[in-house]
C-alpha cells in the first residue's frame, strides 16, 4: 500500500503536468457524489512490439470530497480513485493469453481552465501485464514509474442531459520479467516497451445521482 506522502506528492506531480492550462480556482461538483469514468472498448494496451494488444479499459471512479475539499482555490483538485482502472476482454495477435492487473492507490486530477484539463494517474507499480500461452506465464511488464494520461474535460449538462466526457492519453515504460528461457529483449521486441492509457470522449457519469452531472468549473 502506498504511504500518503507518496500519493500526495504523485497528485502534486500531476497537477505541474496541468497547470499550463489552468486559469486559477477549481471546483469539482455535486460534492460528495461519485464520479464514474465510462469504458474505451479495443483499446491498445501496449507501444512499440509486434503483437497488437487490445482491452476495454474502464478507467475507475471516485468519491468527489465534500465540501470544502471539492475545491482548490489556487489551481487543479486531486482526488483519490476509489475503484481502479481495469482492463478487461483484452486479446493480442499470436493468440496468447493476456491479463492486466492495477493496484496501488490511483488518483485523477482535474483542473479549471480553457481548455479544462484531466488526467489519470498511475502509481508506480500500479499496472501489470502478463502474457501467457498453454497457462503458463511467457512475460509479465510492470510499470516502474508513476506516469499519467493526461487531456481534456467536456462539461456536460442537465437540459438538454448530457454526460461530461473525457479525452485521455498517456504512456507507461516498463520493465519486463520473462519465464526461465525466455529473455526480457523477446518480450520487449513482441509485445512492446510501454503501456498506453487511452480514452477517447468517455463519458463521466455520477453514480450517486443518474440524474446529475459530474462539473469542473472555477
Amino acid at each position: 500500500m502506498l504511504r500518503r506522502p507518496i500519493r500526495l506528492a504523485m497528485l502534486a506531480v500531476a497537477a505541474m503536468l496541468l497547470t499550463p492550462a489552468l486559469a486559477g480556482a477549481t471546483t469539482l461538483t455535486p460534492a460528495g457524489d461519485v464520479l464514474d469514468f465510462g469504458s474505451q472498448a479495443s483499446s491498445l494496451v501496449m507501444q512499440g512490439g509486434f503483437a497488437i494488444t487490445r482491452c476495454t479499459v474502464d478507467l475507475g471512479a471516485a468519491r468527489i470530497p465534500a465540501a470544502p475539499g471539492n475545491s482548490n482555490p489556487s489551481g487543479p483538485l486531486g482526488v483519490t480513485l476509489s475503484s481502479n482502472p481495469s482492463f478487461t476482454g483484452c486479446t493480442s495477435t499470436g493468440g496468447w493469453t493476456v491479463n492486466v492487473t492495477t493496484t496501488g492507490g490511483w488518483s485523477a486530477t482535474f483542473g479549471w481552465g480553457s481548455p479544462i484539463a484531466a488526467a489519470v494517474n498511475a502509481p508506480a507499480r500500479g499496472v501489470t501485464v502478463t502474457f501467457s500461452s498453454g497457462g503458463s506465464m511467457l512475460c509479465q511488464a510492470t510499470n516502474g514509474a508513476a506516469g499519467s494520461a493526461t487531456g481534456s474535460w467536456q462539461n456536460g449538462s442537465t437540459s438538454p442531459f448530457a454526460d461530461s466526457t473525457a479525452s485521455l492519453a498517456g504512456s507507461l515504460p516498463v520493465t519486463w520479467t520473462g519465464a526461465p528461457g525466455v529473455d526480457v529483449a523477446t518480450c520487449r521486441t513482441t509485445f512492446g516497451s510501454s503501456i498506453s492509457l487511452n480514452a477517447a470522449s468517455v463519458p463521466v457519469r455520477d453514480a450517486t445521482n443518474p440524474g446529475a452531472v459530474i462539473l469542473v468549473g472555477p
